[in-house]
């Protein structure tokens, strides 16, 4: 009788414990009056759930792509705003990299995920379309920071379109810094000083080409830069506008194939009156 007695009060005892533990289980709900809002059931068991940053905010540090020798690229640095002279100093650095095999640039996810709210070139490079002359590698500059616009003969006006292009980068995107390049041996000014005419479009297009007076091909490459840039003065109110409140300077160079070197010369002039 008395291990029976025992048996039931161990019964119930258990019961009482089970009862009471299921119901510390249970949210608590806190009565309300008729009418005001039914406050959130609180869990103190569940961990804080982290919430999405909203787009464009983050309490670390932007990522930033490593270059081919694993450092780090300093990209906010090439989005700073240059004056002319330090653009043109910009590129002449990259130019010597580039002839040293010291290239620092590349492409990373961050980057383009970066490009895509918005660019901020640092020049515009009008040059030849030869594929051996490629203004990004040339100047080891990545993504984003050259404003890039190539025609046979770098050719500056003689299309609209490419003048039109070269006055958005001015105006619109603030270059402080207009590049004509022209490279050794071009095919268009070889064509030129052949005299031989062209039909169709490449005869137009090398009417523009000017290779100056009995000249050699490397002097008429070098006459035909600097009438490029001293064209798109001409042609271009606003370029000129900008060239003579020294907003912007606009420089001809030439590209040696042989060795990688760009060669910079005077920038061009507009003598006001």
């Amino acid at each position: 009788m008395k291990t029976r007695n025992r048996l039931l009060l161990a019964f119930m005892t258990g019961t009482i414990c089970t009862s009471a533990i299921s119901a510390l289980d249970q949210p608590v709900v806190v009565p309300v009056k008729p009418g005001t809002a039914q406050p959130e059931v609180s869990d103190s068991a569940e961990k804080p759930v982290a919430k999405p940053a909203s787009p464009g905010s983050t309490s670390e540090k932007p990522v930033v792509a490593a270059d081919q020798h694993g450092n780090t690229a300093k990209y906010a640095q090439d989005q700073q705003v240059l004056t002319p002279a330090e653009a043109l100093q910009s590129l002449k650095d990259g130019n010597k990299r580039f002839i040293t095999d010291h290239l620092e640039k590349t492409a990373g996810k961050e980057r383009l995920i970066e490009l895509a709210k918005g660019q901020k070139p640092i020049a515009a490079i009008i040059a030849c379309a030869d594929s051996r002359v490629s203004p990004e590698l040339i100047f080891n500059k990545g993504l984003g920071e050259l404003f890039v616009l190539r025609v046979a003969g770098n050719v500056s006006v003689e299309a609209y379109a490419l003048a039109g292009s070269a006055e958005y980068a001015v105006a619109h995107l603030n270059v402080p810094l207009v590049v004509v390049i022209g490279h050794e041996t071009c095919g268009a000014v070889k064509a030129s000083l052949k005299g031989d005419p062209e039909k169709g479009n490449l005869g137009r297009l090398l009417k523009a080409v000017q290779v100056g007076n009995h000249l050699n091909l490397a002097a008429a490459v070098r006459n035909n830069v600097i009438f490029q840039a001293d064209q798109l003065l001409l042609e271009s109110e606003m370029i000129r506008d900008f060239v003579i409140s020294e907003r912007i300077i606009v420089v001809p160079a030439v590209y040696s194939l042989n060795t990688g070197e760009v060669t910079f010369m005077d920038p061009v002039v507009w003598e006001k009156g």
